[in-house]
């Protein structure tokens, strides 16, 4: 079910569990954190533009350094535009059909899973460990295992932001839905 326009809303055949999107007011604090990178950016670049036009150039170890050293920036700098995506056009939404369960998440790179009811095999509540406090996951709080077709088992984690009794809603009601299709 892939979406023709970039602005065009998501169809949904079947029943919504879940519509979630960020508040917008979190923008405004990665905006500002936009600007300091941006002058680290371009301090590294004007770094690299000094050091190169000196006679005979500069080792190509510290070559080698300076640029891991000026990546760091623009990793955070993507990163931050990651945010401001989230934070502005980001949601997601989680419905179901009698066949199967879907997932749509709608950050930089859109995905969406589509889970049979017959390879689902345990939902529960997801609290993220702090080692992620500084990676963009927009916390999830509740997490999917599944079998592929493959037979491989696969993790989703989605139900952003949530509070605990829209999390605990969310998963009692999965659960329900599986114990209707097969007595799980």
């Amino acid at each position: 079910m892939a979406k023709k326009n970039f602005w065009e809303k998501s169809t949904v055949e079947g029943n919504v569990l879940l519509r979630n999107k960020p508040d917008h007011g979190g923008a405004i604090g990665y905006v500002v954190a936009l600007f300091p990178v941006l002058f680290l950016l371009l301090l590294f670049y004007a770094f690299i533009q000094e050091e190169w036009t000196w006679e005979g150039g500069i080792d190509a170890l510290l070559d080698l350094l300076t640029m891991a050293v000026a990546a760091l920036p623009l990793l955070l700098y993507i990163l931050i535009l990651s945010k401001i995506y989230w934070e502005l056009l980001g949601g997601e939404t989680v419905y179901y059909s009698d066949s199967s369960i879907y997932i749509q998440q709608k950050k930089i790179v859109r995905k969406e899973v589509v889970i049979p009811w017959d390879c689902v095999l345990k939902v529960e509540a997801y609290d993220e460990p702090l080692l992620l406090l500084l990676v963009p996951t927009e916390d999830p709080t509740v997490c999917l295992t599944y079998k592929t077709p493959a037979g491989k088992t696969k993790k989703i984690r989605f139900g952003c932001h949530l509070n605990p009794k829209q999390q605990q809603f969310v998963v009692e009601r999965i659960n329900e839905l599986l114990a209707e299709k097969f007595g799980k």
